[in-house]
């Protein structure tokens, strides 16, 4: 039979934030409920209790002994970060908010935006082109909330990832004609993933611009990275 664990979420739920902390309640949590002492869910009711009122627990021979007192030593230095969660409602209805290609983007993000709209705290938005279902966010969805907010979960995991428009002296007409052309020209030139690079470095104009085109000449980070370079 599989022995519970108590998680990293469950620990952050109860309000134990800082590294030192959650060590200490995981190691004790561990022992309790591997040693078959008390069910993991007693486990999680006695850390609150231990958290608010560590005194009922400083009794010689008892479990929690060295976990009250490291509470209350951590207590009485301000250290035992206790995490302040609050919760906001939802607006009845979402702030309006552009749409950019709404033709090509999934009912799911369409939802997930307009989620993330009715944030008490969102003050505007909008949706690309590319907006796909992400996490707490779309993919391709920008909001900007007040000032004195940040919502993490709200970047996801594809941190960097991005898109990039090209205007070109063109007439629209061309992209049907030469369309198996254009399509065939991106997927050859474009390089996607980790690791990923050119085996002919770009001559991009960037690269090799002189210093008065951008300031104090091209850093040498970017020269670096000339073979991972997008289609420019």
């Amino acid at each position: 039979m599989k022995t519970e664990k108590i998680t990293q979420k469950e620990l952050s739920e109860l309000g134990l934030n800082d590294l030192e902390s959650r060590i200490a309640f995981g190691k004790v949590a561990n022992y309790i409920i591997k040693g078959a002492l008390r069910e993991k869910s007693q486990v999680i009711h006695d850390f609150k209790n231990i958290i608010e009122s560590p005194e009922s627990y400083l009794i010689e021979g008892n479990p929690y002994n060295e976990l009250a007192v490291f509470v209350k030593e951590k207590q009485a230095t301000g250290t035992l970060v206790k995490q302040k969660i609050d919760t906001y409602d939802l607006k009845e209805h979402p702030l309006p908010f552009p749409v950019y290609g709404k033709e090509i983007i999934d009912e799911g993000a369409l939802k997930q935006m307009e989620t993330a709209m009715k944030l008490p705290v969102a003050i505007a938005g909008a949706l690309m082109p590319d907006a796909h279902i992400g996490f707490g966010l779309p993919i391709g969805g920008v909001l900007a909330t007040r000032n004195d907010i940040v919502i993490p979960f709200a970047v996801g995991s594809d941190i960097a990832c991005r898109m990039c428009m090209t205007i070109y002296p063109l007439n629209e007409s061309l992209f049907p004609e030469k369309r198996y052309e254009l399509l065939r020209a991106l997927v050859e030139q474009t390089y996607f993933g980790v690791g990923s690079f050119y085996f002919f470095p770009l001559t991009f104009y960037l690269f090799w611009a002189p210093p008065s085109y951008v300031g104090s000449g091209c850093p040498l980070i970017v020269l670096g990275a000339r073979r991972s370079a997008p289609v420019g």
